[in-house]
């Protein structure tokens, strides 16, 4: 057309003022004076389907395809590469060309390999005894463990609050605090309670002080 663009089809109807064309679009109809030039001759489609009488092997056919492609003839290149894998189902590249991935001998599409992948993994889990637990693979005895809300800690399993514990913590105010400090609180609280003149604890990175304190000091 004289504005730059260019289309393909059949030729419908062609009148002194007007082209009617069939596309893959549908039927368009241009004026004559909006077109440029007219270039007669086979289309893409058309030339696919000439070229297709031509084929005999699956090698042939996924030329065919492969020409399909370049020509951005999605349909027609999906219609040659089945008719490959109707002659090699295990035609590498037409199996590549429809999306599919290889998986155990087959063709599938890459959902299935990974549903299968999956499928075949929990298979070999069970069959070592094991079962899921939030999505881990563990032991009966492991899943028991965990069930109970219990945590594995340096070979040993550990109720709620024995395993920070065993990392030198103790409980204080609701915190958790290294166990040192914890002790020194309430030996201080203690100190304090039996003296009866009451007062503050001040805990530092290193030092605790217990006592009254002055204001403005």
């Amino acid at each position: 057309l004289k504005d730059g663009r260019r289309f393909e089809g059949t030729i419908l109807k062609e009148t002194a003022s007007e082209v009617v064309f069939k596309t893959r679009f549908g039927e368009l109809t241009f004026a004559r004076s909006e077109i440029s030039r007219l270039e007669k001759g086979l289309t893409p489609a058309q030339e696919f389907d000439r070229r297709w009488t031509d084929c005999v092997s699956s090698e042939e056919f996924f030329a065919l395809g492969q020409w399909a492609a370049d020509k951005n003839l999605r349909n027609e290149m999906r219609r040659a590469m089945n008719k490959v894998l109707t002659l090699d189902s295990q035609h590498a590249g037409a199996n590549t060309a429809l999306g599919l991935v290889p998986y155990k001998g087959r063709w599938v599409k890459p959902e299935e390999r990974e549903r299968l992948k999956q499928k075949a993994h929990a298979e070999d889990m069970r069959q070592r005894g094991l079962v899921q637990h939030a999505g881990q693979w563990v032991t009966l005895a492991e899943k028991k463990h965990l069930e109970a809300g219990e945590v594995y800690f340096e070979g040993r399993w550990l109720k709620p609050g024995d395993l920070e514990r065993a990392q030198g913590l103790e409980r204080l105010d609701g915190e958790w605090v290294i166990a040192g400090r914890a002790a020194s609180v309430l030996n201080a609280r203690a100190i304090l309670e039996g003296s009866g003149g009451g007062g503050q604890i001040a805990v530092g990175t290193s030092v605790l002080v217990a006592g009254p304190f002055e204001q403005g000091r």
